[in-house]
């Protein structure tokens, strides 16, 4: 079956059902098997199937009236059906996971293989020495901030920052590339997305994001371009390769998660954003995924581009250090189209 270059485990989530008891599903008053989930799950990773289509096939897997969040980029576990117990134990959050990927392959059937399985991108040497040099001077005119602000969004500050932009837009292409094609939405938001980032690191300064997480349920993108080497001690940004894919111990993992939230027994030291859908692990979870996260050093004058639907994190530091970006990141609004 045609999935472009990459392959998918087509009944990985009739097992998952199989595993966790969960094919009494009583939505549409009959009973679902193994073999009806198999049928339905090879009609939607069919390469010829419209959007459309794909979304109607896998409401038949999930049969529940209440669907209006379901099929939307809504992260957060605070709407129904989202937030109740029924269809939160019978697997729906593993379930948006495991078909948003789906979704997103049929989206980038010629994408980048290394963004969709591994998740990391690594570019080196990537700009011209002369906009590297002029870029690293333009970044000392920006306050510290690790958020997009009218004061550091590129797009808005073309003047202040000649040299950015334009490396800013060389990058372009590669991040349309890991989306699956250039739409409107996408051009927008990297527009009013990418801003140049200067991360003040501070030793032990309790900063949720360095705690292995994901941003969403749904492949999403986030960028770096780095103007200056980000060794070990520089605080480097931290990915669990191949994580952004999800095995049959991640989907487990997201049902487990998932009900220990709407029961609030969730561990407090994963923040609050964990229950917003950005869930947190533990270096015990991901081992027990297969997950390994590591820092990825680079050299000066490097991209890199992550999946941040897999774990990754801010990397933490033994003394204070300032680290400047070019960064930007897109979230479509529609993860189960194309």
């Amino acid at each position: 079956m045609d999935l472009g270059k990459l392959e998918i485990e087509v009944i990985m989530y009739s097992d998952f059902l199989e595993r966790n008891d969960l094919f009494n599903f009583t939505g549409n008053n009959e009973d679902y098997t193994k073999e009806n989930v198999d049928e339905l799950e090879s009609v939607a990773a069919n390469s010829n199937i419209s959007h459309r289509d794909f979304v109607n096939t896998i409401q038949k897997i999930f049969p529940f009236d209440n669907n209006t969040w379901i099929y939307t980029s809504h992260k957060a576990l605070d709407k129904s059906p989202m937030n109740e117990i029924y269809p939160v134990e019978r697997g729906l959050h593993s379930f948006r996971r495991y078909f948003a990927q789906l979704a997103h392959q049929h989206r980038t059937v010629n994408g980048n293989d290394e963004f969709n399985k591994k998740g990391l991108v690594v570019i080196p040497k990537f700009a011209d020495s002369d906009l590297l040099s002029q870029a690293r001077d333009e970044m000392k005119q920006f306050d510290i901030g690790v958020n997009k602000q009218p004061h550091n969004i590129l797009y808005r500050n073309k003047d202040k920052a000649p040299a950015s932009n334009s490396i800013s837009e060389q990058t372009y292409e590669y991040i349309v590339k890991c989306l699956g094609g250039e739409t409107p939405e996408i051009r927008n938001k990297f527009q009013n997305n990418t801003f140049i980032q200067r991360v003040h690191n501070k030793p032990d300064d309790k900063d949720h994001q360095k705690v292995a997480h994901v941003d969403t349920f749904f492949p999403a993108i986030k960028w770096w371009w780095f103007p200056n080497e980000v060794k070990l001690e520089h605080g480097p940004f931290n990915y669990a390769i191949n994580s952004c894919y999800p095995n049959g111990k991640y989907l487990d993992w997201i049902l487990d998660q998932s009900i220990e939230i709407i029961n609030d027994k969730w561990p407090r030291w994963k923040h609050k954003s964990h229950m917003e859908g950005s869930f947190r692990a533990s270096d015990k979870e991901l081992k027990s995924m297969g997950f390994d996260l590591k820092p990825i050093t680079v050299k000066a004058n490097t991209l890199v581009i992550a999946n941040v639907a897999g774990f990754h994190s801010r990397g933490d530091v033994k003394k204070e250090y300032t680290r400047n970006a070019i960064h930007g990141s897109i979230r479509i609004d529609k993860p189960f189209e194309w």
